[in-house]
C-alpha cells in the first residue's frame, strides 16, 4: 500500500469514528 492510500484510509477511518461518536452524542 502506498503512503497516499494509507493516509486516505486513516483519514476515512477517523471520519467514520468521529461520525459515529457524534451520532451517539446526539442520541444522548
Amino acid at each position: 500500500m502506498n503512503p497516499w492510500a494509507s493516509c486516505f484510509f486513516i483519514n476515512w477511518l477517523l471520519q467514520l469514528l468521529n461520525g459515529g461518536l457524534l451520532e451517539k452524542g446526539k442520541t444522548d
